[in-house]
């Protein structure tokens, strides 16, 4: 059967979601700006073939999915004459130019984007403890209709869209790079939204085969927009690859962000984390097979984390672990509202204790690995913190039992000491993980 176009369901609940851009914890940040709107002008004489109705539906999306793309807000009035148009045109949609096609699938990933981030975040405004419990529980199922409603508006006729074109593509699909590249990363987003393991790893091949073709002409923002897709399908190799052919400012600004709000994903610390895990010697895939196979989109509450020192020499170093004890576990309070968060192979959370840092790294449904570090200066001399940390499902528990270990060095950056380890401690490491249905939002 094919997928029904909702545009007059939307209609009916579309207002109930009308609010805020704001990005909300893991959200959509990685995925906004992604894709750049078909331009009519980048297919040359394209656009002059084509019927009035087709070239102004261009240019109208063009400008949407550049707003979108840049967080303006787009007023419901405008959205529901965009709705109509598209109903109107109907199955006409898939006769028409394959730019246009595609540009009305990223227009509608993008508005799909919009709306659920406005959802996600009227949603995570309850989460305060000073919300009653029936403002929470009302909000939560408002979420979830906007989101089932989104989904079939939005990410279901886009798929239906490039599906069909895909199925039978024109000449003109393959006349240059940029119009295939834009219907490959579509697709992989939409897919990703989809939250369908099968659709993205057969998006993700093409998507990045097509952009290894190209890689030497590809710029720094399309390398990292690749680089976020490959750490959410958990290739940690291409993770390593693209990062350094990036010349450093992006991922400096991703950890920027991520350090003012930790909320957000540190994908600079994915990165660096790929790089220790490539150069272990043996394969990732050996070591930690699972990662990359097992997709998941999950939110758990840290009820519990604690930790303590293998021996007494390690607790003045213990830096993240202030009132760490020699052979007893001590408890730390994760920040409140945070939620250790999975998003296909990417996992997230914000360290528990007095410093908010944000770990990110690659997990599967046994295994997880996390990373985060911070700069200190003190006058001339710049001193780094990293902290590692990996963790294993107790299988036996019935409390959701995580263990592992916490590695925190201090290395000497710039200075008179520049390259020098100052210190290294080594935790035991205890979490313990309880599934949040209501918090799954977070990981869009």
């Amino acid at each position: 059967m094919e997928t029904e176009w909702n545009w007059k369901r939307w209609a009916m609940v579309g207002g109930a979601v009308v609010g805020t851009t704001a990005v909300v914890s893991l959200g959509v940040a990685a995925w906004k700006n992604r894709n750049e709107a078909m331009n009519p002008g980048s297919i040359g004489d394209g656009i002059e073939s084509m019927d009035r109705t087709q070239q102004v539906l261009m240019r109208e999306l063009a400008s949407y999915v550049e707003d979108l793309s840049q967080e303006k807000p787009v007023d419901s009035r405008s959205e529901l004459a965009v709705l109509r148009k598209l109903q109107r045109l109907g199955d006409n949609i898939h006769s028409m130019h394959s730019a246009t096609r595609v540009l009305v699938a990223q227009y509608c990933l993008h508005m799909y984007q919009y709306r659920i981030r406005a959802a996600a975040q009227a949603l995570s405004a309850t989460e305060s403890a000073d919300v009653p419990k029936e403002t929470r529980e009302t909000e939560l199922e408002t979420y979830r209709k906007a989101e089932s409603s989104l989904k079939s508006t939005y990410l279901e006729s886009a798929w239906d869209v490039l599906s069909k074109l895909n199925a039978e593509p024109p000449k003109e699909l393959y006349e240059g790079d940029d119009m295939i590249s834009k219907l490959y990363s579509t697709q992989l987003d939409i897919a990703f939204m989809l939250q369908d393991v099968q659709k993205i790893h057969e998006w993700y091949e093409k998507a990045y085969a097509s952009l290894s073709r190209r890689l030497d002409k590809a710029d720094s923002r399309e390398i990292l927009m690749a680089l976020l897709a490959a750490a959410s399908c958990g290739r940690v190799d291409q993770v390593a690859s693209l990062g350094e052919r990036l010349t450093g400012n992006e991922l400096d600004g991703i950890h920027a962000g991520a350090l003012e709000d930790p909320g957000r994903v540190d994908f600079s610390s994915i990165y660096t984390l790929a790089l220790q895990l490539n150069a272990g010697g043996a394969s990732v895939k050996q070591t930690w097979p699972q990662i990359g196979k097992e997709l998941a989109w999950k939110a758990y509450t840290v009820k519990k984390a604690r930790f303590q020192a293998q021996n007494p020499a390690a607790v003045d170093a213990a830096i993240l672990r202030p009132q760490v004890k020699a052979g007893k576990y001590t408890d730390y309070a994760a920040p409140e509202g945070s939620h250790f968060v999975r998003s296909g192979s990417v996992i997230h959370f914000v360290n528990p204790g007095p410093v908010p840092l944000p770990m990110s790294g690659f997990g599967s449904d046994d295994d997880s690995l996390l990373f985060g570090y911070f700069d200190i200066v003190q006058g001339k001399e710049a001193i780094r913190v990293t902290n590692f940390l990996t963790l294993k499902r107790d299988a036996a528990s019935k409390i959701g039992r995580w263990i592992g270990k916490e590695l925190c060095s201090m290395i000497a950056i710039a200075g008179p000491r520049a390259g020098s380890r100052l210190s290294t401690v080594l935790l035991d490491a205890e979490l313990y993980l309880i599934e949040d249905p209501s918090a799954s939002y977070k990981c869009l």
